[in-house]
Order: C-alpha cells, then structure tokens, then sequence
C-alpha cells in the first residue's frame, strides 16, 4: 500500500452528515493524502474546497464509467453516501479489480453498512429471544438473513474480498447522533424519522409499549472507529487468509429503551410526557418507516473495542435532541 504521503483516496459522501464528518477527520489524520471527493453536482464544491479537499470529481452514482475509472486509480475508497447502491458499489468494485490486476496492488474498500440488519420482528416491545450480533464472532456476521436491510451490498464486499480483488471492510454504525463536522451542515437522518412520526399523526404516539432496544453512536466516535479500521487496512493486518467476515465492525456504543426517545420527542414537539399507544399495523399504514422505531436493533462491538475504539460519547441518543427535532420539523413546514 502507499505511503501516507502519496496516498489516493476516493470518498464518496462528502456533503453528507456521515461523509462530511469522515472527509474532517480523514484530512486531520492523514493530511499529506490525496483525497478526491466525489459529488453529484457543483453546488458544495465552495463548502468542500473549504475543509481543505481540492480535488472534486463531479459524476452521478449511476455513472458506472466514471466511478469504475476513478476507483482503478484509487488506493483508498471509502463509501459513506449510499449503502444499497448496487450499481455504485458494482462499479467501484470493478474498479479496484482492474487496479489490482494492472497494479498487482489490493486497494481497499470501506463501506458503510447499518445496524438495521438487525432488526428483528417485534413490533414496538422488546423480545428476550431476540438475537445480538457480535461483530467478534463471525459465524453472527455470516448468519445474517440474506434478505436484512444492507445484506445484498455486504455479501458483494463479501465477495470481492474473497476472490482477493480488493481488501474489503465494512463499518455498520448504529443510529447515528451529534454534531457532523463536515462542510454541509446535515442532519442525522433519526431527526426526520422521529420527527416524521409526530408530523404524520398530529401526536404524540408510541408504538406497543416502547420496550423494544435500539442502539446508537456518537458521530465523532464513529468517525474514529474509520480512521481506525482504515489505518489497520492500510497496514496490511489484515493478510490473505482473513475472512472477510473478520473485517466487519458495528459502531455501536450506546443502546436505550425506544420510549425513552418518544417521550423526550413528546416533551419538544408537543410539549407533553403522555404518550397514545398505537399498534404497529395503524402506525405502518401512516407512515412506512415505522419499523425503524419499532423493532429492536441488538448489536455489540467487541471487533472495534478490541483494536483499539473507545468511545467517548456515552451519554445516551436523547441528549441534545431538542434542536435536531425542532430543524426536522421545519425542514417538514411544520410550524411546533
């Protein structure tokens, strides 16, 4: 792999809250690199030059030629915009073949995955059965369903890794909260979940009995756990006979009771503590997502821990969640 010095690495997702935050910490960590953004369109490209990343290529993820020809000639890539773009990842991944087959040099490719392959079925109550993934144990990484959200891009980094075209690795961050650092200020996409409930029901609500677990990260923990994984790529620690599913870490550093999250979603949007317990079923007609408040997401991170992630941010998902709810709600044109 490169030195630090004439390392090339290509990010996807820079004007993201996820991306945004890695592209801040990867140009304090590794500032001699050559980081090359990708975006869809010039709009950022101000916000971007600003952080200190010159190089912007300017392609649609649907632009399978590009992404293929910027990847080939990359050492790093780092994918934070789109967990299920097949046919990004595709392209990428075709890209980082080619390299290793003119080159004779593996590049790597980070993904970025989510807990929500977790989820079990449950329907607002916590399940006692219900599993925890331990990212510390592969067979847990290798049994997940084939049909988990994020299961049909993982298995191609799976894949890619195992025919030895590319050394992949995957971070599947649970719910993301704080402050991104990145050039364009975002919100984590929980805000407009939440605030997305209130909106569509005109109350506050709960679904079951709030009992179900949901787990959480600290975006400026998260963004450590890449620089970690990245930093053991590029040194290699990873040889040949790795398995793949030995290069697959959970960021998660928290977990809280989900009504403990719609009770203080109560508190700011409608300044109560009483919440309407409705079912599952009525909740889902109104509003799609509500499996993602609803079900449980059990998942530990040993794999990170035990290379060296510790997080800082261990106050729970809930604090400081006044102001992201109260912009989600204004995003939605809904006056509280």
């Amino acid at each position: 792999m490169s030195s630090t010095n004439s390392l090339s690495i290509l990010l996807f997702g820079a004007t993201g809250y996820l991306g945004g935050s890695i592209l801040v910490g990867l140009l304090k960590e590794f500032p001699t690199a050559n980081i090359t953004v990708v975006a869809r369109s010039d709009a950022h490209d101000a916000a971007i030059r600003a952080t200190g990343a010159q190089n912007i290529l300017h392609a649609d993820h649907s632009n399978s030629e590009a992404i293929k020809t910027a990847a080939s000639k990359a050492d790093v890539v780092i994918n934070a915009a789109d967990a299920d773009a097949v046919d990004m990842i595709n392209a990428v991944l075709a890209g980082l073949a080619e390299r290793k087959k003119s080159t004779g040099k593996k590049g790597v490719y980070l993904h970025t995955s989510g807990t929500w392959y977790a989820f079990d079925k449950a329907e607002g109550v916590f399940d006692p059965s219900s599993k925890y993934y331990n990212d510390a144990n592969e067979e847990d990484i290798k049994s997940i369903p084939a049909d988990a959200i994020h299961r049909k891009t993982d298995e191609l980094v799976f894949a890619a890794d195992k025919a030895g075209d590319v050394s992949g690795y995957i971070v599947a961050p649970g719910a993301i909260f704080g402050e991104g650092s990145g050039p364009v200020k975002r919100l984590s996409v929980m805000f407009m979940l939440w605030a997305g409930l209130g909106a569509t029901f005109k109350k506050p609500i709960i679904i079951g009995d709030g009992s179900n677990i949901a787990n959480s990260v600290h975006i400026d923990d998260l963004v450590d756990l890449y620089i970690i994984v990245l930093k053991r790529a590029l040194a290699g620690t990873d040889g040949a006979g790795v398995s793949p599913y030995a290069k697959f870490y959970n960021g998660v550093s928290g977990e809280i009771v989900e009504r403990e999250i719609m009770t203080r979603v109560a508190k700011t949007l409608f300044k109560t503590d009483k919440l309407e317990q409705i079912s599952f079923g009525e909740a889902s007609q109104a509003f799609p997502m509500t499996f993602a408040v609803a079900r449980n997401t059990l998942a530990k991170s040993d794999r990170g821990k035990a290379i060296g992630w510790t997080p800082k941010h261990l106050e729970p998902i809930t604090e400081g969640i006044e102001t992201g709810l109260l912009t989600a709600a204004s995003m939605m044109g809904w006056k509280v």
